[in-house]
């Protein structure tokens, strides 16, 4: 990843993620990213907002001239008018499809997300 890479955590407080699909699995891997970003020296950066924020966090960040990794396997939700894993899923296929003519949204699981040399992912 370039010097211009942050790790952004969006809305894991309690009240959130507590009881969303697969809550233990994303808390585990995302502490994972925070341990292997914070040790390569990347800038983390953690946001409080609203539910369902990093769709159209991604979808900004494009507009906005950056490229975005989105983790495929450390997002979560709550089931709601569709079960939490076809939103995620939706979320996973989705969004790497949108078009910008420079900028682009990548998915990959956390194993494959790596901060620099010597992140073994």
């Amino acid at each position: 990843m370039s010097a211009h890479t942050a790790l952004l955590v969006i809305d894991m407080q309690i009240g959130l993620v507590e009881g969303a699909y697969q809550e233990v699995l994303v808390l585990d891997r995302i502490a994972d990213l925070l341990g292997r970003a914070r040790r390569a020296g990347v800038p983390v950066v953690h946001v409080q907002h609203h539910h369902a924020t990093y769709a159209p966090t991604c979808r900004r960040a494009i507009s906005l001239g950056l490229n975005v990794t989105l983790v495929s396997d450390a997002h979560t939700t709550i089931d709601a008018a569709f079960p939490a894993e076809q939103i995620i899923r939706h979320h996973n296929t989705v969004l790497p499809r949108l078009a910008h003519p420079s900028h682009h949204i990548t998915v990959r699981p956390s194993r494959d997300v790596t901060f620099g040399e010597g992140d073994p992912g």
